[in-house]
């Protein structure tokens, strides 16, 4: 198993790319960013939050508005041109509509799978790509946060289609991290010089797991469905700020690089009330450079520090 050095990052004064910054998680994720001195990018298909702008009036924050999965590659290339790139990519914008298989639309499971798969290993690549373009000006990719989900671990009956996506993220971070390994240790003089400047790019790749949160994405998801989401969700502010330590990467949030949010995972089969809220730091397999751990395990390595006691 693979642990790594322990991380410590300095974000203030860095450009963040936050995606899905228009409400929910993403908008959270990009207000603690800008309290923190983090020049924040924000994106979505609509206007910037209240809370954003502030922000942008006083050019502490900007905002690209569109949609990634049609014009994800303009956005990064604009993102370029107005401020010489970004060294912290937060992918936090998806997709997700709860129901079983046979009932979800064709339409629903492609954009699905676009949203939560496709499109992020594109803005990854357009990121790496741009830079490799414009390295001498442009700021060097330094730490990507993907917000993945639990389902990669656990199988349940109304995400086939979100369950396949996300578990292709993880699959793909890792990937991302063997690449990295593999140029820094193995690869040939000749395959670094081909590449050009990505070939010496080794940014953090964090992926955080967490169970339901409790953004409004769901509810508004689950109209309509056969099936309902059953347990606890997890409060926002608790996904935010396990999002916020992993990229200041101090102490053991600086030692691993996938950690999972569990409600109550002393009992994950009766999970009727938000009694705890625990964190699994996840050890790495030093040859896959994925989670070395079987899903039911997750509960044997949750941290014993408990985040929230006592909620009913």
């Amino acid at each position: 198993m693979e642990k790594i050095a322990n991380t410590r990052y300095e974000p203030t004064g860095k450009n963040a790319f936050v995606t899905g910054t228009s409400k929910g998680l993403g908008e959270q994720i990009g207000k603690r960013l800008l309290e923190m001195g983090v020049h924040v990018i924000g994106n979505s298909r609509s206007d910037p939050p209240e809370s954003f702008v502030e922000y942008i009036a006083n050019g502490a924050a900007d905002y690209e508005i569109g949609d990634l999965a049609q014009n994800g590659q303009q956005i990064i290339e604009t993102i370029y041109e107005k401020h010489g790139g970004y060294e912290i990519f937060v992918n936090n914008a998806g997709a997700f509509s709860p129901d079983y298989f046979s009932r979800l639309e064709p339409e629903v499971i492609a954009r699905e799978i676009n949203l939560d798969l496709v499109v992020p290993l594109l803005l990854h690549r357009g990121w790496f790509g741009l830079y490799n373009q414009q390295h001498s000006d442009a700021r060097k990719p330094e730490l990507s946060v993907n917000i993945c989900s639990i389902s990669s671990f656990y199988a349940w009956p109304g995400g086939t289609a979100y369950q396949a996506a996300k578990s292709g993220l993880s699959a793909a971070l890792a990937g991302l991290r063997s690449m990295e390994a593999y140029l820094q240790d193995n690869a040939s003089v000749s395959d670094k010089e081909a590449l050009g400047a990505v070939a010496g790019l080794s940014p953090r790749i964090v992926a955080i797991y967490p169970d339901n949160v409790d953004t409004g994405l769901l509810s508004k998801s689950a109209q309509g469905s056969l099936y309902r989401v059953s347990g606890d969700l997890l409060p926002v502010s608790i996904v935010t700020d396990t999002v916020i330590k992993a990229i200041e990467g101090k102490d053991k949030f600086g030692e691993y690089d996938d950690i999972a949010i569990l409600v109550n995972p002393k009992e994950p089969e009766t999970r009727k009330e938000l009694k705890g809220v625990y964190l699994a730091f996840l050890p790495l397999d030093g040859e896959t450079h994925r989670p070395d751990f079987g899903a039911r395990q997750l509960e044997q390595i949750a941290d014993e520090d408990v985040l929230v006691k006592g909620r009913n």
